[in-house]
């Protein structure tokens, strides 16, 4: 059983993979509350799905970027649990989290989180062989540099305002998958 944790922003998510399938999850909106409700969550997941944590034999969790205090939090959380349960660690970049979620396409694709002070952490990726891959590394932008980083028609996702995402349709972005061949 592996346990993943995603702490980044806002919006935390829990899982629990069984080595074939997810067997349970939780995503819910925290306001800064990481530190009270991410522990608990997680043994309500165990306990609902009648798993002890003794059978896990990983913990993921995602390395951000993202907020600070957030990501402060889950990281701690899963270093505590591994090191208690002497089971393995294994980090993963948020961006590469939100890319694996999307479908593949001929497009390609930016992931997007917010980044503070009105910027915005960004990666493209470009599908290979039915895989998203690394076209660049994480960059920090501006929205107006976001919007002029995207040269071609790019699918985007992440965390983006209404009003973002209107203006970066204006500029190549893509955010309605389902008119895209596929890879």
């Amino acid at each position: 059983m592996l346990l993943a944790i995603d702490s980044s922003t806002s919006n935390i998510g829990i899982a629990l993979f069984d080595g074939n399938s997810v067997i349970g999850e939780n995503t819910w909106t925290s306001s800064n509350r990481h530190t009270v409700i991410l522990a608990p969550a997680v043994r309500t997941l165990l306990n609902m799905l009648e798993v002890d944590a003794d059978r896990l034999k990983g913990i993921g969790i995602a390395l951000g970027p993202g907020s600070f205090t957030s990501l402060r939090v889950g990281l701690s959380f899963a270093k505590g649990m591994a090191l208690g349960l002497n089971i393995p660690l294994i980090g993963v970049p948020t961006l590469d989290i939100l890319a694996a979620a999307q479908p593949k396409t001929l497009q390609p694709l930016c992931t997007v989180l917010q980044a503070g002070r009105g910027r915005l952490a960004a990666k493209f990726y470009r599908c290979v062989k039915d895989k998203w891959t690394d076209a660049s590394e994480i960059s920090v932008f501006s929205e107006e540099e976001l919007a002029d980083a995207i040269q071609e028609p790019t699918m985007v996702s992440g965390e983006l305002t209404a009003e973002l995402r209107t203006f970066l349709r204006r500029r190549n972005a893509i955010f309605d998958w389902r008119r895209l061949p596929c890879a």
